[in-house]
């Protein structure tokens, strides 16, 4: 440990009270980080006996947590139990940062004592949770080390933490697997609150978002170019897709052609798009909420909408963005397409 201390630009420590991270071995750690100093990160089920080491990074579980806290477990609002406990924990851990991992509520991040960030979970269906924590850490850490900010190593290390527990037993998260979540999985957004938080980091990171909503049920050349000309008015793309009982209320009962899980796959697969978030209910079919979430800097409508039969524009004007129409391409909509196909009989039969 001595001869190679100095050869690495980061160090994780992973404790689970099995014995080997003694009083002795502590101290040496810390004169190897005067000499040598590295970027440390801890996983510890004891995280004050490592305070004299000042890592750079502490991952304590909600559980770990309040019990450095001293507070009871709570099934809800475990956000709003933890946020101001920042400079506690800050004090107790010695740590810069610190990862809060939540299970299904995601992870909170503080920084010297700061609530900053939030990074919300994705779902995973029977998911294999054992070692999600050393994929989380380790990606957290070679992020940081690659000069990510906390709040993009968060979310990284989610998005890693991820793919690892969708796979069988004890696995890891590889680069490819990492890419190819994000350029797919990545996208689909479950709803409001996930995209408020969503839409919050990119605007902090001074990006400009553009929302824009539809059906999308057959996709065409037209929503295509659509899609490309909303990006072109900003930095991400967010879109609002109607769930299938909002395109039943709008269409009719033979709608949508494609059901939601087909669309969203489908829009998944444009490069225009960043995000995608399903809306959609009986009280009310418009985005007005995603709106409200979002906050974008441009909401993007096609030039057969206009201003007075648009309901969603006075939420856009509330939150301080700006409405733009774009041209639609001529004879290209999903309802022709359907009509064709119902009144050409040679087409009809291929259906």
């Amino acid at each position: 440990l001595k001869a190679n201390y100095s050869r690495f630009d980061a160090v994780v420590l992973g404790d689970y009270k099995a014995g080997l991270f003694t009083p002795a071995l502590i101290d040496f750690l810390q004169q190897m980080q005067q000499q040598s100093p590295a970027y440390l990160a801890l996983d510890s089920k004891n995280l004050p006996l490592f305070t004299p080491l000042q890592p750079s990074v502490v991952k304590p579980n909600y559980v770990e947590a309040i019990g450095l806290l001293n507070l009871q477990s709570i099934s809800q609002n475990r956000i709003e139990q933890l946020k101001n406990y920042g400079s506690t924990l800050y004090r107790l851990t010695g740590a810069e940062h610190i990862t809060l991992t939540l299970d299904e509520d995601g992870c909170m991040i503080f920084e010297r004592g700061q609530y900053i960030h939030h990074t919300p979970a994705h779902v995973v269906d029977n998911p294999h949770v054992v070692g999600a924590g050393d994929t989380f850490i380790s990606t957290f850490t070679l992020a940081q080390c690659c000069g990510a900010s906390s709040a993009e190593a968060a979310e990284l290390a989610t998005a890693a933490a991820t793919v690892a527990i969708r796979k069988t037993a004890t696995a890891p998260c590889f680069l490819n697997e990492l890419k190819a979540f994000f350029s797919t999985q990545d996208k689909y957004v479950s709803g409001a609150k996930e995209l408020e938080e969503l839409c919050r980091f990119y605007h902090q990171k001074g990006k400009n978002v553009v929302f824009t909503n539809g059906c999308f049920d057959i996709l065409h050349s037209g929503h295509v170019s659509y899609l490309n000309q909303s990006k072109n008015y900003g930095d991400v793309l967010v879109v609002g897709l109607n769930n299938d009982e909002s395109i039943r209320r709008l269409k009719g009962s033979t709608r949508p052609i494609n059901e939601l899980a087909d669309r969203i796959y489908v829009l998944s697969g444009l490069s225009s798009i960043d995000h995608i978030v399903p809306f959609g209910s009986a009280d009310d079919d418009t985005p007005s909420a995603l709106i409200r979430a979002a906050k974008p800097d441009y909401y993007i409508k096609g030039g057969d909408y206009n201003l007075q039969n648009l309901p969603e524009a006075n939420v856009v004007e509330e939150v301080g963005g700006k409405v733009a129409f774009i041209p639609l391409v001529p004879d290209h909509s999903t309802t022709n397409m359907i009509k064709r196909i119902n009144e050409d009989a040679k087409l009809a039969n291929v259906v």
